[in-house]
């Protein structure tokens, strides 16, 4: 008989605060997608488990990223042969990874999506797991299925009458909801758990998070950061022009920023929390889902957004500068004479008077 797939179950959470309708969070056991995604037949030739460095020449001045295997975040978890955490989900202040062990890097991603119209407007997050041992040329194709639906996590509507504490109860359900359903991995960071490959053998696996796929506003609600604070660095808003790069907002200071805010207002306090909160440039979440997660640092699975960050710095700079120095004229002058290729966009017209 043919396997049954992967099962999908039901959740009721049960805020502290009255909401207008029930929350009930549908979701899949996360471990259950790993060994669906390791055990699928079509990646067995495009999974790899063994951290390397690529250098341009043998003089090994140029390294060459490619995938998260390749970049220096695995190669230091693999060959350090230890990790250490000050809040694990047991305490541990230090633990060995053996030799022959495996890294599973979890790669989620997540955005706000309308699944109804006319018929209640029902607002959730999905939730995408996937895995950063697959070859970056499978995760790229869609058709290829290596993203997998975890979860549905729902925006729900709390009963309060100021704006400001619905927004942060609303927050702090979505970190309740990420907790329940990724708890299964945390433990498997934790404790270790047995998996198979996709030729069937058993492999010691260690499941630390390494990619958060999202939008710069989720970013800053799942890292606990304020609006007005990046979710990744230090700098606040009035330091986003900066030409200075500033330090990581590590996990470990924005657990300290919390434990002092705690220290100074009862959370349960709401309105007076968020005041506290606010000098310290936080969102009021004080129970992050990631602050028992080994080996997970928003600072590090966070990673920089394509639209806003590459495309619109792109758009919105680097081209302005070009039709300020050239003129719009000999602008689209220049982009008119591109031949036109098979599969690419081409402007005939110009680019300068885009939106």
């Amino acid at each position: 008989m043919l396997p049954s797939g992967l099962q999908c179950k039901s959740h009721i959470l049960l805020p502290k605060v009255a909401i207008k309708c029930k929350a009930l969070l549908y979701y899949c056991d996360p471990v259950e997608c790993l060994q669906s995604l390791l055990s699928h037949p079509l990646f067995t030739p495009h999974i790899s488990f063994v951290p390397q460095k690529v250098w341009l020449s043998s003089v090994r001045t140029v390294c060459i990223y490619e995938d998260w295997l390749s970049e220096d975040h695995a190669w230091n978890l693999q060959a350090s042969q230890s990790f250490h955490s000050s809040y694990s989900l047991f305490d541990l202040v230090k633990d060995q990874i053996p030799n022959g062990a495996t890294l599973l890097g979890v790669v989620l991603s997540s955005d706000k999506t309308n699944i109804s119209v006319m018929t209640g407007n029902r607002m959730v997050h999905p939730l995408l797991l996937s895995l950063a041992n697959i070859n970056a040329d499978i995760h790229s194709k869609g058709s290829l299925h290596a993203h997998l639906l975890l979860a549905l996590l729902l925006v729900v509507s709390f009963i309060h009458p100021k704006t400001c504490v619905r927004s942060l109860l609303a927050d702090c359900f979505v970190h309740e909801s990420l907790n329940f359903v990724l708890n299964p991995l945390k433990v498997a960071a934790a404790i270790r758990i047995m998996m198979n490959d996709p030729v069937g053998n058993l492999r010691y696996c260690f499941t630390p998070l390494v990619a958060y796929i999202m939008d710069t506003p989720e970013q800053t609600l799942l890292s606990g950061t304020s609006p007005k604070a990046s979710p990744v660095s230090t700098a606040t808003y009035k330091e986003f022009g900066d030409p200075y790069p500033h330090f990581p907002q590590t996990a470990t200071r924005t657990l300290d920023d919390i434990k002092q805010a705690c220290m100074e207002a009862d959370p349960d306090d709401l309105e007076y929390f968020l005041k506290i909160v606010k000098c310290f440039f936080l969102n009021g979440v004080y129970k992050p889902f990631w602050r028992n997660w080994l080996l997970s640092d928003p600072s590090i699975f966070f990673n920089p957004e394509v639209l806003h960050h590459f495309h619109c710095l792109f758009w919105d700079h680097d081209l302005q500068w070009c039709i300020v120095v050239l003129r719009p004229d000999k602008i689209d002058y220049c982009f008119s004479l591109f031949q036109t290729a098979v599969g690419y966009r081409s402007f005939q017209e110009g680019v300068s008077k885009l939106k």
